[in-house]
């Protein structure tokens, strides 16, 4: 009986040293689209190790804060490690991640698809058809990540057919989306980015 009562005066610790890792892995990977099946069974190593790496550092400013109530500490590890992941996902995902990488000559993108570095909200694209006749134009509003072939959808578009002429024009209204899955189409086409 003496021993579970010291497992459970130790559970703040052992939560201080599993759960800002395990929070952290699992609040990147939503953020930043980053899921792997295959990963998951490094997760209790990982947060492990990065609750260790986010509690070293964070007990550097307890000390200075003085924070002796280890219950406040625990809260304040917790909030400090949602923080830390959610700015370091938004962090991998933007242009300035993207530049520095470039700067220092690391050409990898964070994306695991392609189609996510060329195709962003608010571009607009031509999507050939498999027909070789007719084309969609238009402006991206939503586009599925994560996928090989990802559905868009484009509004402000425009049917064409090989010649360029307009078959069907709903360039002016905002109100008209179109829906295309581009495993339907023969290519993409980036017209302004």
């Amino acid at each position: 009986m003496e021993i579970i009562s010291k497992l459970i005066e130790e559970l703040p610790t052992i939560f201080n040293y599993l759960m800002p890792g395990f929070i952290c892995i699992y609040i990147f990977r939503y953020v930043a689209w980053d899921f792997n099946e295959r990963e998951l069974k490094h997760v209790f190593l990982g947060s492990v190790v990065i609750s260790f790496v986010i509690k070293t550092i964070f007990d550097v400013f307890a000390i200075s804060l003085s924070i002796d109530n280890l219950h406040f500490y625990t809260v304040l590890l917790f909030i400090c490690s949602v923080v830390s992941s959610y700015a370091s996902a938004i962090l991998v995902r933007s242009k300035i991640f993207a530049f520095l990488c470039e700067k220092m000559k690391i050409y990898r993108t964070p994306n695991k698809q392609i189609w996510n570095d060329i195709l962003k909200i608010s571009s607009i694209v031509r999507v050939h058809l498999k027909d070789g006749i007719t084309t969609y134009m238009g402006q991206i509003t939503l586009l599925e990540e994560n996928c090989r072939e990802p559905i868009i959808v484009i509004r402000r578009y425009q049917l064409l057919n090989t010649d360029g002429e307009v078959i069907i024009n709903n360039n002016d209204d905002d109100k008209e989306f179109m829906i295309l899955n581009l495993k339907d189409f023969e290519r993409i086409e980036l017209i302004k980015k």
